[in-house]
């Protein structure tokens, strides 16, 4: 079994950079649209979570789901375990293989369960996908979805991914993952014909930010050839 590391983040650590892998005399240009096209997943943006004053939601563990939560405003924290991510306007977190986690406004909140199905439901008896989260002054504003893959199989792209793979907006180049929310954003509040599958188009856009980050951080040339290597 391939072990993973608990988390990845593009903040820089003052690490050297790695040897260039003996893969990179692959010919693949492109190794992460081949990966992607060998698996079967279903993504979505599940809503915009709006939250004010003291909130928190205690999202449950999901083994054939990866969650992903981008702040689009105001600030947040997601805990993992015993790891608490402070998220800042365009981060991104994503939690490949599901893991129970708390989303919260502030590090200490309270919590209360999120039922994903029961919010799916919610969410096609409204005129928007907003799903609003305590009262009082400050609010954030969080884009939040899945990816509900094909477990059946061998899936060795997800064993590439560590539990956590956090996405800074500060030290990212993937600057359009601004441009992603805010389109999200205005499908999410504001609902038209289409607006399903343009929200699938848009998690995909966000998953496919996040495996660059992953790519970046762990092979030298950015061509994702490690990964291509380990799929054949």
């Amino acid at each position: 079994m391939i072990r993973r590391p608990n988390s990845l983040s593009d903040r820089p650590t003052g690490q050297s950079v790695a040897p260039r892998s003996t893969a990179s005399s692959l010919p693949c240009v492109d190794a992460l649209a081949p990966v992607l096209g060998q698996f079967r997943f279903r993504s979505d943006l599940y809503c915009l979570l709006v939250g004010a004053g003291s909130w928190g939601l205690s999202v449950p563990e999901a083994s054939d789901t990866a969650y992903v939560h981008c702040l689009r405003r105001g600030r947040s924290t997601v805990r993992v375990g015993n790891d608490a991510f402070e998220l800042a306007p365009g981060d991104l977190l994503l939690l490949p293989h599901g893991d129970a986690h708390d989303v919260l406004g502030e590090p200490g909140n309270r919590t209360e369960p999120l039922d994903i199905g029961e919010l799916l439901t919610r969410r096609a008896q409204r005129a928007d996908r907003v799903l609003l989260v305590g009262r009082g002054a400050g609010e954030t504003e969080l884009v939040c979805g899945g990816y509900a893959f094909d477990r059946n199989g061998f899936n060795p792209l997800l064993d590439f991914l560590p539990t956590v793979v956090f996405v800074s907006a500060v030290a990212s180049a993937e600057s359009r993952v601004e441009a992603i929310l805010a389109a999200a954003v205005h499908e999410l509040t504001n609902p038209g014909p289409g607006s399903d599958l343009a929200l699938e188009r848009l998690a995909e856009l966000i998953l496919i930010s996040a495996l660059r980050s992953c790519i970046d951080a762990t092979e030298p040339d950015g061509k994702g050839r490690r990964l291509a290597a380990r799929i054949e």
